[in-house]
């Protein structure tokens, strides 16, 4: 997901499409089978942390693609229309709501290392 959100800050968007595209195919491809299978298949992209494949996998949600904004949808409407309608208009925020007089508080870098881990673990161990 972190792979993603940072090809998007890079606005590498054909990338993340293509992406997309073979992670769509390669789930297509596994046909029909058993149930058994299936949860095989859903736990092993779970333990990916492939969620979203994992979801459209188990929910037979892998059809689709990339829709343009000038798609008409099966209703008749428009695809940007539709996503218009699903976002709240621009408004200029009240002074109120921002927390501009409290400053933010300090970061405090913390370095764990491996000694650490080994000390609190011996202390946490039951005998």
């Amino acid at each position: 997901m972190l792979k993603r959100m940072d090809m998007w800050n890079q606005q590498k968007y054909e990338e993340l499409v293509v992406e997309a595209e073979r992670s769509d195919k390669r789930l297509k491809s596994f046909g029909d089978k058993d149930d058994g299978h299936k949860v095989r298949i859903f736990t092993r992209l779970v333990m990916q942390g492939r969620l979203r494949d994992a979801t459209r996998f188990i929910t037979d949600q892998a059809g689709g693609g990339v829709l343009k904004p000038e798609d008409v949808l099966s209703d008749g409407s428009m695809v940007l229309e539709t996503l218009k309608k699903k976002h709240p208009a621009q408004f200029q925020p009240d002074q109120e709501m921002l927390l501009l007089d409290q400053p933010l508080p300090l970061q405090v870098i913390v370095h764990v290392m491996a000694d650490h881990m080994e000390k609190k673990n011996q202390l946490n161990k039951i005998t």
